[in-house]
């Protein structure tokens, strides 16, 4: 969360969980990260 708030420091950064089916097709260790934009 710190390393994205350096490169993105005005950023809302939320950290939560994935569900089971997720979890067992990626693994421990993933990541994810999506961007809701303002504008099309």
């Amino acid at each position: 969360k710190e390393r994205l708030l350096e490169q993105f420091p005005d950023s809302e950064i939320c950290i939560a969980y994935i569900g089971p089916i997720i979890g067992a097709h990626t693994g421990p260790g993933a990541l994810a990260l999506i961007y809701w934009g303002n504008n099309r």
